[in-house]
Order: structure tokens, then C-alpha cells, then sequence
């Protein structure tokens, strides 16, 4: 087993910015996991593949006053460098006034909101009080962190995408100074940083909405102050997409349901209600009820109508594949009189119900389909289907339902399965991998099936039953499936060669990390060419307590559960807290 190492208390009273590399005990095995003593929860943190930002908790760390500021009240910001391996305190106390912590990560660079009045009562913008939640950026390429002195309005976060943060900076916070040119100081401000240039740039366009980068633009849902989508009137949520390299910012004409619109090769998807676009029945199914999805293209004004109708939150995906294009994933729903806009059903037959998506003679199933921005291409996959939607590299992965195609998919004799398929969205063909599973994960290289030993008739970590779940492993480019032999009850993501899952102690009948009891959920790492397993001796949360990720590069994060350890992780005297550690 790997050995679990201690934080030196002085990492944990690190001055401004200074680097901070933890201590380490390791065995002869890799991967090293590091605990970096920072006691945080899983909504509290931010990460994109080597980089991280930690909002570590003071009032949860036996006192510690990370920030310096007098007191131990304060959430502070921890820059943690998985490809460098050190751990860096800003210092610097978070605003707590939105519903998610304002950290943001994209690549190599990060942002966050740090709260004046929590850092100590310090003036971080120049405007003569400590009352601001203001803007930092982290570039890791060269490890610096430095302030824009630009303050954000309460409770609004940054978002970092494509080399660029993009965030609004609030007139009123900021010194009641008009950013904008309309004479007055009430507005919330567009502003974008360039990490190629190191500038930021005021566009001097009011925002009143979240902001979404994509492409290497914003998008943003305003509402209108006059009729943009043609409807009649001025009372519709309208998104818009902002160019920082030309400075227009495009109008899509389309009414937003105001939840987050996708993008995927510089195309944005969103739901258009009906009742919002003038009452007009966009899907053809009669009534002006449903919110109905639609592309717009910034670039040329393209706009398409899908004629889908997406039915629950996650049920719209963009992919994001390494060295290829991204395109979308849809579960859409069936309804009598209802066809996706310009697909058709032609493929199916002359005398196909067109309203009829997977062709199983009802209207009554949701349906997978994938869409491709660069080519325009609506692709039904035929296939009634349950969420999760997700991709391996390009890929869609999804499960059919046997009861709703009324088809024997996986040939166990039976029609009660959710059976896993593998869709191509460029050349629209479905690969069926002939294996049930209750849930999926996505990651480049490999789509992840939790099996239940039950349906597959093996028991595969042998235990001498056949009621626990187990993670198989498709591979998309051997098209092999390799069984784990371990029951999991959740994966946290893969690399070419090794797959991160979360392990049941009860189920497996093993002490996965030597606290003497069956009780925990256990951190694991399988490698899939040797088919042999690692504990990595730390037991997590329960539920949605429990947290981790593995980067492309095998670097990895998770939260361990001092309680489930019993052991005191931070050094704070108890073992009720959740702390953050880093490996490889």
C-alpha cells in the first residue's frame, strides 16, 4: 500500500505567493499522493487538468488564519500546480455572496474574486474602501498571480476559456466610475483579460446576465430593450455572443429559457421557448408549450432550427476531444407531431412515421442524436436512449433501452436492459457493445460501464456473489472491453492506460486502506493493460461528498474522509473534515 504523508505546519502559514512543496512518503510504487492539508469540499473547488484553485477552509482547520488577517473565518484561495508540484497561498479570502465560490480554470490560467473586506480589510482596487470582491489571475506557465484592481459585482464569478477571463467589473464597486460612455455609474461592465498580451480589455458593453466563453468568445443572454427576435415586443432573454478580437458583439435573434447554452467549434446551442419566440409551434407538434433547441453561428449569423425538444437538465452535451472537432449530443423527446427540422426520416423508409424517432411505432421515447456545427449535420443514432449522454474522444456513448425498442440488444433473452452503444457523429454509424449497464463515464480513451454482476451472470471480483457492480473499461480504439474486477460505485475519469474508480470495501470484502473495517469507499487506480489494481490507501466521502479527477497527464486530485481514514488529516484535533490532496 501507498503511505499517506504529512503536511508540514509551515506550508500552511505560507507567505504571500510563496511556493510551497509538499513533504512526501512514498513506497517503491508510484503513483506518490500527497496530502496538501487543505480542508475544502468539492463545490469549493475549481480545477482543468494540471491546474487547480482551492477555497481552503479556516473555521474547518483548528483555528489556522491562512490569510493573515486576524481572524479564522475565511475561505483562502490555494493555487495548486500539479505539474510542478507545489501549492501556492494567495493569501487572499474568496467572496462567499454568489451561490458557487468565484474560482474559474481553463487550461494553464485561472481567475477568482477575492473579498476585500475578508483579506484583512485591504483596498485591492483603488477605490478608497474595502467593501469589493475583486479580480485575480493565475498564469502557471510563468506561476504568477497578480490583481486587476477591477471589481466585480456581488455574488458574480469569472469564467476562463481559450486563453482569455472574461468577466463583468461593476461601475458602483468600482468607485463609481461610468465604464461604459452612458453617463451614469449603475452598469455591469464586459471586460476581458488576454493572457497572450497580458492586457485587459474594457469593451464597454453592459452585461446582465451570467457570462459563457466558447471559441474564443462570450456569450451572454440579455434582456431585450428592444424587439430582436421579431416576436412583437421587448421582454425576452436574447443571447448574444461578444468577438474580443473585433470587438462586435452579435445578436443571435433567438429568446433564451436562461439556462447555459453549449458550444462546440465555435457554434452555440440553446433551448428557444416557444412562448418567448412570438408563440410560434417550432417543433410542429401543435401547441406553443416546449423550449426548443437551435444553433447560431457568431461567425456568419447562421442560424438553425433543430426541432428538438430536450426534455431534462443534462440532456444537451458538447464534446471535447483531443486533436478533433467538438459536435453535440441530444436526448430528444418524442411527441405526436414532432420531427427534427431538415433530418427527416427519409433513411427509415417511404412510409415512416417522420414523428416517430427511433421507428418503434409510438411516441413515446427520448431519443439520442448528435450534431455536427462544422458540417451542419443532424444525425439520429434511432436508438430510444436514458441519460447520461457522454463521449469517449469523439464518440457518443449512450445506453438504448431494450423495453422502449422492444429489442433484444445485448441477447440475454430478455427486454429489461439498458445496453451501451458507441455512436460516430461524422459518419452517423452505431457500434453496439452488446453489454447492459446501470451507468456511464467518458473520458478520450475509454467509455466506462457500471455492470451489474447480476445481469452479466459472473462474479467478477470474487467474492462469492453476484450482486455487486463493476466497472468494464470499452476501449474505442481496440474496440476490447476489459473487466476491472472491481466493485466501484462511481469512476473519476481515465488516462490512456490507467482509470481512476472509487471501490466499495463492503462489496469487494477487502480493506482497501488498512483502518481494519469494510465500511469505506476507497480510492483505486486499474491499469488496463496489466488488468492489475492499486489502492491508493485513502477512503473518500459518501455521496456527494465524495470528489476526485485524473488528468490526461496521470496527475490526479481527491478529498479524503478523515472520519472513513480515522485519521486526523490537517492536524486540527478532529476527524470530521474532507482534505484535499494531490498524486503522481
Amino acid at each position: 500500500m501507498l503511505q499517506r504523508s504529512s503536511l508540514l505546519p509551515s506550508c500552511l502559514a505560507a507567505l504571500f505567493l510563496a511556493a510551497c512543496v509538499e513533504s512526501e512518503l512514498q513506497d517503491s510504487r508510484p503513483p506518490t499522493v500527497t496530502n496538501v492539508g487543505l480542508v475544502t469540499q468539492p463545490t469549493e473547488l475549481a480545477g482543468d487538468g494540471d491546474l487547480w484553485l482551492v477555497g481552503a477552509r479556516e473555521f474547518e482547520s483548528g483555528g489556522r488564519d491562512l490569510d493573515q488577517d486576524g481572524d479564522a473565518f475565511d475561505q483562502v484561495v490555494f493555487v495548486v500546480d500539479l505539474a510542478s508540484g507545489t501549492s501556492r497561498n494567495s493569501s487572499l479570502a474568496l467572496s462567499t455572496a454568489g451561490p458557487r465560490l468565484p474560482l474559474a480554470v481553463g487550461g494553464r490560467l485561472a481567475a477568482f474574486a477575492a473579498s476585500e473586506a475578508s483579506s484583512g480589510g485591504r483596498d485591492l482596487n483603488g477605490d478608497g474602501d474595502a467593501l469589493d470582491d475583486v479580480l485575480f489571475v493565475h498564469d502557471a506557465a510563468g506561476g504568477t498571480t497578480r490583481g486587476l484592481a477591477l471589481a466585480l459585482p456581488a455574488g458574480a464569478a469569472p469564467v476562463v476559456g481559450d486563453g482569455l477571463v472574461a468577466f463583468a467589473v461593476s461601475e458602483a464597486a468600482q468607485g463609481a466610475g461610468d465604464r461604459n460612455g452612458d453617463g451614469d455609474a449603475n452598469d455591469d461592465v464586459l471586460h476581458a483579460f488576454d493572457r497572450a498580451t497580458g492586457e485587459t480589455t474594457n469593451t464597454l458593453l453592459p452585461v446582465k446576465s451570467r457570462l459563457f466563453l466558447g471559441g474564443g468568445r462570450v456569450a451572454h443572454l440579455e434582456p431585450e430593450s428592444a424587439d430582436e427576435n421579431g416576436d412583437g415586443d421587448a421582454l425576452d432573454l436574447v443571447l448574444h455572443v461578444f468577438d474580443p478580437a473585433t470587438g462586435d458583439d452579435l445578436g443571435s435573434g433567438l429568446a433564451s429559457d436562461g439556462f447555459a447554452p453549449l458550444e462546440a467549434d465555435g457554434v452555440w446551442l440553446l433551448a428557444v421557448p416557444e412562448s418567448a419566440q412570438g408563440g410560434i409551434d417550432l417543433d410542429g407538434d401543435g401547441d406553443s408549450l416546449d423550449a426548443v433547441l437551435h444553433v447560431f453561428d457568431p461567425r456568419t449569423g447562421f442560424v438553425r432550427n433543430l426541432g428538438l425538444v430536450c426534455p431534462a437538465p443534462g440532456c444537451a452535451v458538447a464534446s471535447e476531444p483531443v486533436n478533433a472537432r467538438a459536435t453535440f449530443a441530444i436526448l430528444a423527446r418524442e411527441s405526436d407531431g414532432a420531427a427534427p427540422f431538415g433530418e427527416g426520416s427519409a433513411d427509415a423508409g417511404a412510409d415512416a412515421d417522420p414523428f416517430d424517432l427511433n421507428q418503434d411505432g409510438d411516441h413515446l421515447d427520448e431519443v439520442a442524436f448528435t450534431y455536427d456545427p462544422r458540417t451542419d449535420r443532424l444525425s439520429n443514432t434511432r436508438r430510444a436512449a436514458v441519460l447520461p449522454l457522454v463521449f469517449v474522444g469523439s464518440s457518443l456513448g449512450f445506453r438504448a433501452l431494450e423495453s422502449a425498442q422492444e429489442l433484444d440488444l445485448d441477447g440475454d433473452g430478455d427486454l429489461l436492459d439498458a445496453v451501451a452503444f458507441v455512436f460516430d457523429p461524422f459518419t452517423a454509424t452505431a457500434t453496439n457493445l452488446r453489454q447492459d449497464a446501470i451507468d456511464l463515464r467518458g473520458s478520450e480513451d475509454f467509455l466506462l460501464l457500471a455492470r451489474p454482476e447480476g445481469t452479466s451472470g459472473v462474479d467478477s471480483n470474487g467474492d462469492g456473489d453476484r450482486g455487486d457492480v463493476i466497472v468494464h473499461a470499452f476501449d474505442r480504439k481496440s474496440s476490447l472491453t476489459t473487466d476491472t474486477r472491481i466493485a466501484s460505485v462511481d469512476a473519476f475519469g481515465a488516462t490512456a492506460s490507467e482509470i481512476l474508480l472509487y471501490a466499495s470495501e463492503a462489496s469487494d470484502r477487502r480493506d482497501l486502506n488498512g483502518d481494519r473495517d469494510l465500511s469505506d469507499e476507497v480510492f483505486v487506480l486499474f491499469d488496463v493493460s496489466s488488468k492489475t489494481s492499486l489502492s491508493l490507501n485513502l477512503a473518500g466521502g459518501k455521496d456527494e461528498a465524495r470528489f476526485a479527477s485524473v488528468s490526461r497527464s496521470g496527475r490526479l486530485v481527491l478529498l479524503a474522509n478523515e472520519r472513513a481514514q480515522g485519521t486526523d488529516l490537517d492536524g486540527d484535533g478532529d476527524r470530521s473534515d474532507l482534505v484535499f490532496h494531490r498524486g503522481r
